[in-house]
C-alpha cells in the first residue's frame, strides 16, 4: 500500500468522490462533497482543521469542491483538568483552549486488554444530529477516537440505521 500522503489521499478521494456521484447527474461545475470531520479524544475542532488544510488546498487544486465541516465532540474537559493527559509541546499548542472535547469516555481497562466506550450509544446520538443539523452530508472522516466512531456511524448508515452516507 501507498503510504497516506496529502497527494495519494487527495487521489483516494477523487476515486471515492468519481463512484459516489457517477450516478448523479453531471454538472459543469464539480459537485461540493460535504464530510463531516471528528477529532479524536481530548482535542478541539480548530486542531483538526489545522491538520487537514494541506488535505483541503489539495482538494482545491485538483478541482474538488470539499467542504469539511467541524465540530466539538459533546464531552468537554476544562484544559487545567486535561493538561494531566498531555505532553509538554501538545499543552503548548492547546494552552489558547479553554476546554478539550471528547465524543466518549476512554475505559481502557476492559478485560480483554482493549478499549471500551461505556457511552457509545450517546456518542453515535450526538453524530446523528449532527449528520442531521448539517444535511446533506456524503461522508465521515475521523482521527483516532473520532476514527473510531465514524466506523461505526458508517456501519449504521450501510445497515439503513440513521442518515445515509456514501462513504
Amino acid at each position: 500500500a501507498e503510504p497516506a500522503t496529502a497527494p495519494n489521499a487527495i487521489m483516494n478521494f477523487q476515486a471515492a468522490f468519481a463512484q459516489v456521484f457517477e450516478e448523479e447527474n453531471k454538472a459543469e461545475a464539480a459537485p461540493e462533497v460535504r464530510v463531516l470531520c471528528l477529532h479524536g479524544a481530548l482535542l478541539h475542532k480548530d486542531i483538526l482543521q489545522l491538520s487537514l488544510v494541506a488535505l483541503k488546498k489539495a482538494a482545491q487544486k485538483q478541482g474538488l469542491e470539499l467542504n469539511l465541516i467541524y465540530e466539538n465532540g459533546p464531552r468537554a474537559m476544562p484544559m487545567a483538568e486535561a493538561q494531566v493527559f498531555l505532553d509538554k509541546p501538545t499543552r503548548a499548542m492547546l494552552a489558547k483552549q479553554e476546554f478539550l472535547y471528547s465524543w466518549a469516555v476512554n475505559d481502557d481497562s476492559a478485560a480483554h486488554g482493549g478499549r471500551e466506550y461505556p457511552d457509545m450509544d450517546d456518542a453515535l446520538a450526538f453524530v446523528q444530529s449532527l449528520l442531521k443539523k448539517h444535511a446533506p452530508v456524503h461522508g465521515l472522516l475521523g482521527m483516532s477516537q473520532g476514527g473510531n466512531l465514524a466506523q461505526v456511524v458508517a456501519a449504521q448508515s450501510s445497515n439503513g440505521i440513521g442518515a445515509p452516507l456514501k462513504f
